[in-house]
């Protein structure tokens, strides 16, 4: 380090030369995390079952575009809402970003025995059985990108 830099100058060098570390080391963790055979899935499929009644179903709400705030809070750019009274089983086609989320509500005063399982490319990556009381949910959000934590 020169001499002639005052201390201010001088700790903004140091700041600088940090930053380079880390963006250097998110870099490199990105291309470990990341390698050209790596392709987003194309499909997602919804597997249901359920003893719902047609007076009394559930609600599959599903979207395959949304972002999710800082705040925890999803924004949806489609999102479609289905009515569940039994069993269920559909396939969902990804678009190119590869997000995916199912919930399972329960909007009734009634309990219901559920499960949800959810296969991405035909692989299975959520599968959980509850019962579901009013206003409770099952939910599973998919994202193919990359998460840096430091």
């Amino acid at each position: 380090m020169r001499a002639d830099l005052d201390r201010s100058e001088r700790m903004a060098v140091n700041i600088f030369g940090v930053d380079r570390r880390v963006v250097a080391l998110a870099m490199a963790l990105l291309w470990v995390g990341c390698s050209d055979g790596d392709n987003p899935p194309t499909s997602a499929t919804v597997l249901i079952e359920a003893s719902a009644s047609v007076s009394q179903p559930l609600i599959l709400l599903v979207s395959t575009s949304f972002d999710i705030l800082s705040t925890g809070d999803f924004l949806y750019n489609n999102l479609d809402s289905i009515t569940i009274t039994g069993d269920y089983t559909e396939l969902y086609v990804l678009n190119p970003e590869a997000r995916f989320t199912a919930k399972l509500l329960n909007d009734q005063s009634t309990e219901e025995s559920v499960r949800l399982g959810i296969l991405i490319d035909d692989v299975p990556k959520y599968d959980r059985t509850a019962v579901l009381g009013q206003g409770g949910f099952l939910q599973y959000v998919y994202r193919f990108d990359f998460v840096v934590a430091f």
